[in-house]
């Protein structure tokens, strides 16, 4: 397998922490995780929550797996000011120009 050009949202994550690295199906339960438990604690009414729907596939792309299947995070990412292209055929929605939002090194 090649080398990336740039480090993934839990790679930096880890090195900003200065912990081990995990696998991309790791930080993709622990990010589903902790989606579903700040929605839950906003359903709840605290106000306070993860901004579980900032976490974007590798392409940009919304997440199906997310609360509301998707739907709920581009609701929301609307809401902040955020433009979305359109789902193609069994390819989610994706950010717009995701890459200017990127984590910075």
């Amino acid at each position: 397998m090649g080398a990336r050009a740039r480090k993934t949202w839990w790679e930096k994550l880890a090195d900003s922490k200065g912990l081990p690295k995990t696998r991309a199906i790791t930080a993709g339960i622990f990010g589903s995780i902790a989606a579903h438990a700040a929605e839950e604690a906003s359903d709840a009414g605290r106000k306070r929550i993860t901004p579980w729907w900032r976490t974007l596939k590798s392409a940009g792309e919304l997440n199906p797996k997310y609360p509301g299947g998707g739907t709920l995070q581009a609701a929301r990412l609307r809401s902040q000011g955020f433009g979305l292209e359109p789902a193609k055929g069994h390819t989610p929605a994706r950010v717009q120009e995701h890459e200017k939002f990127l984590m910075k090194d």
